[in-house]
């Protein structure tokens, strides 16, 4: 049920801000802090991405298809750890369902190369990493700008 809630309101939530917002417009919320920026993911969480479109895509629901089968297979676990699956699961649904049909229904590309709408954008923290800080020192750095809902 928790994962049918969270698909609904990521679905109506995504379907407000392409019709409202246009990519790349942001509309500030608590200040600089937090905004809803519209914009388009074509990889993974983060934007990592590896492969072809259709490859991410088949891998989502591989592994959405896997923490099914374990939810079911421990279906008597502790119930916060089994509701937290469900967001993480009605999330990742969220996600397929923009990836297979978004890209058909808003730009005619072929089914699976959909990208996923994300529209949070979070300023966790954004500057100049002191020299100190192997790999990353004396650079530019904003860490998780843009989150999805689910």
């Amino acid at each position: 049920m928790i994962m049918l809630m969270v698909i609904i309101v990521d679905q109506v939530s995504k379907v407000i801000v392409l019709k409202t917002m246009y990519k790349g417009q942001s509309i500030p919320v608590l200040g600089e802090w937090l905004k809803l920026t519209f914009t388009e993911n074509p990889g993974m969480a983060f934007g990592i991405q590896f492969g072809p479109p259709a490859m991410i895509t088949i891998f989502s629901l591989i592994a959405t298809v896997l923490i099914i089968a374990y939810l079911y297979k421990v279906g008597g676990m502790y119930k916060p750890y089994r509701y937290s699956l469900s967001f993480v699961l009605g999330g990742a649904f969220g996600n397929i369902i923009d990836r297979v049909f978004y890209g058909k229904i808003l730009y005619d590309d072929p089914l699976f190369l959909g990208k996923v709408v994300d529209f949070i954008h979070v300023n966790v923290w954004r500057g100049i990493v002191p020299e100190g800080v192997p790999f990353l020192g004396g650079k530019y750095l904003a860490l998780f700008p843009i989150w999805n809902v689910a």
